[in-house]
């Protein structure tokens, strides 16, 4: 590769990474989107056939868990990315010196070498987060149609929204708890870690280089804290990382709005059909 050739791949690897570095990282990753309609939906899903068989038995069969028709469920998502990008250059100059014949041990190879390094590492952090709140029964009503949950929307989008979220498992736990409850709590934490680095390096007579600088510095970012799972690979001459974090937080608790009038009723209805985030294409 040509001086030009070097000097340009030098120039876009650093424009990349500084770009990276002021930017606000997108909520969709490489690889997934964040469908948030379908998450909520999702949720709603869960509670519905966590709590139907509570709050609807089948007739004549007798279970735990018929308080949980006044309870309320407060739901709180958050979708945070942790992005991370490092530049860490290092580059060894070579002066060779003159050999050393030794006749009776042979010839000796002699230079002189100074390596530089830096470090230059970006961070931005984005947290979006949504909360809501319903009541159980409304949810179950909506919702609940049978043990195997027909309603509740399938596609792999995402891990909120592909994966079983436990509801049902812990509900059937707590309700059987010999103790009167004050709240019932879930969370839930989805982790997904992408890095990429590469560290391209030129062995010439005198010059090595660029390779990754070995005074790279750790990657704590503006926060300052330690390294975390996303920060910049070390040794690596450019790398970028991204750490999302998939967040739910589900507290049910009774409803402490007793004897309300139709009006609280109805607002209360209107609140749970604005979080009601599916399509209304037939």
């Amino acid at each position: 590769m040509n001086l030009s050739a070097r000097r340009c791949f030098m120039i876009a690897s650093v424009a990349a990474i500084a770009a990276s570095c002021t930017s606000v990282p997108p909520l969709d990753s490489p690889i997934y989107t964040v469908p948030l309609d379908k998450i909520v939906e999702r949720v709603k899903c869960e509670l519905a056939n966590a709590a139907g068989p509570k709050i609807r038995p089948p007739k004549g069969e007798k279970v735990n868990g018929g308080f949980l028709k006044s309870w309320t469920a407060t739901v709180d998502l958050t979708f945070m990315v942790d992005a991370n990008s490092g530049l860490s250059p290092g580059v060894s100059v070579v002066n060779p010196l003159v050999q050393v014949v030794d006749k009776a041990r042979g010839t000796f190879s002699q230079s002189f070498s100074f390596g530089v390094g830096g470090a230059l590492n970006g961070r931005a952090v984005r947290n979006d987060n949504i909360k809501f709140k319903v009541l159980l029964r409304d949810v179950v009503d909506r919702y609940f149609v049978g043990k195997d949950g027909e309603k509740c929307l399938r596609e792999s989008t995402s891990d909120l929204d592909n994966n079983n979220l436990g509801l049902a498992e812990w509900i059937d736990r707590v309700v059987n708890v010999d103790q009167e409850l004050d709240t019932i709590y879930h969370e839930v934490d989805f982790y997904v870690t992408m890095s990429l680095n590469a560290t391209p390096t030129w062995n010439l007579v005198r010059f090595k280089g660029p390779g990754g600088g070995s005074s790279g510095a750790s990657g704590g970012g503006a926060s300052g804290g330690a390294a975390g799972p996303s920060s910049p690979v070390s040794g690596s001459f450019a790398s970028l990382s991204r750490l999302d974090t998939h967040k739910l937080t589900l507290t049910m608790a009774p409803n402490t709005q007793k004897g309300r009038d139709d009006a609280q009723e109805q607002r209360l209805i209107n609140q749970f059909r604005i979080f009601d985030f599916r399509s209304s294409s037939p």
